[in-house]
């Protein structure tokens, strides 16, 4: 049954993101947050630039840590993105908005329900 869900909510989540609307500004959002570090990096080794380097590789070992915010950020900076550029795609934008506001109250949800465990 919860294998049901999921296959459910993993075909609803990548028929919204997977358009090509979505998916270029995705990839824009994430040059602005990742690929600027990668091409940082190629350009340093090829020229051999040590401060570039280093700056890269920082910035990419920090985006390796499991607490880095950077994929959520990415996300929303990709959907403010599709706002500015396809402001006619109004059903998509909603469609995400939605998405990311119902996950955003199973969060409160779960977090609430761990706090009313904890007083007890």
């Amino acid at each position: 049954m919860k294998w049901q869900k999921l296959k459910i909510w993993v075909k609803t989540w990548l028929k919204r993101i997977l358009n090509w609307r979505f998916l270029v500004c995705f990839l824009i959002a994430w040059m602005i947050t990742n690929g600027w570090s990668y091409i940082s990096f190629a350009i340093s080794s090829i020229f051999d630039i040590s401060w570039l380097k280093v700056v890269a590789t920082t910035y990419i070992s920090l985006l390796w840590l499991p607490f880095t915010p950077e994929k959520i950020l990415t996300f929303i900076i990709a959907l403010f993105i599709m706002k500015k550029i396809f402001p006619q795609d109004q059903k998509s934008i909603q469609e995400l908005e939605n998405m990311i506001n119902k996950e955003k109250r199973k969060n409160k949800k779960i977090v609430e329900e761990d706090n009313e465990q904890d007083k007890e």
